[in-house]
């Protein structure tokens, strides 16, 4: 896992919007680890007796490419809207980046804290319906002011890109499923938003 002072060297000479974004990106993504547990539930997929594949590169979208996670399996879809925040919300984060005390960690948690739900709605208007992907059964759409984050753990293939086997893909699907029943009104009710887990297929 990355620590800020890592982030803010891969992002020294973006735009102040992008600085801010990531640094926010990072402080949120830490937020939900604490409140969820939520890198726990990645490490104990990586020790299930099936074989959960983690996405190769040529296989991440853009969102899984530039999560800040830095997960196996979970990455977070919303984009993250820091110009939504405050001028002096946006000034205390690059003070933060800049100055990693204790006492600005502080203030980082009360920022997120104070600010999450607005920054990460997909729309303002909270019964907006969001279509993230094209889909027959209405699965690619979510609530405007959800929290979205997709779980990659791949089939396993063999050399002719079949599936390797079609009995251990029928549980990997069951437990996917089963581990998203069960976290998505947990972390609703952690978070105090809606919470959609998008499992993703290929």
């Amino acid at each position: 896992m990355k620590n800020l002072s890592e982030i803010l060297d891969l992002i020294e000479n973006f735009p102040e919007e992008e600085e801010i974004r990531r640094i926010y990106g990072y402080l949120f993504c830490r937020f939900l680890e604490e409140k969820t547990g939520l890198r726990k539930i990645d490490e104990k997929l990586k020790k299930q007796e099936i074989s959960f594949i983690k996405a190769d590169w040529e296989e991440m979208d853009e969102y899984q490419k530039r999560d800040l996670l830095d997960m196996d399996y979970f990455y977070l879809r919303n984009v993250i809207h820091t110009e939504r925040l405050s001028n002096e919300d946006r000034k205390n984060l690059m003070k933060i980046g800049g100055d990693l005390t204790r006492e600005n960690g502080e203030k980082a948690g009360e920022i997120i804290e104070r600010t999450y739900k607005k920054v990460l709605a997909f729309s303002a208007d909270k019964q907006a319906k969001i279509e993230l992907f094209p889909s027959i059964a209405g699965e690619g759409v979510v609530e405007g002011n959800s929290l979205v984050l997709v779980l990659a753990a791949m089939p396993q293939y063999d050399v002719h890109g079949n599936l390797a086997d079609k009995e251990k893909e029928r549980k990997r699907i069951r437990i996917l499923v089963a581990l998203k029943n069960q976290l998505e009104p947990i972390f609703s009710k952690i978070l105090d938003m809606p919470v959609r887990i998008l499992i993703k297929e290929s």
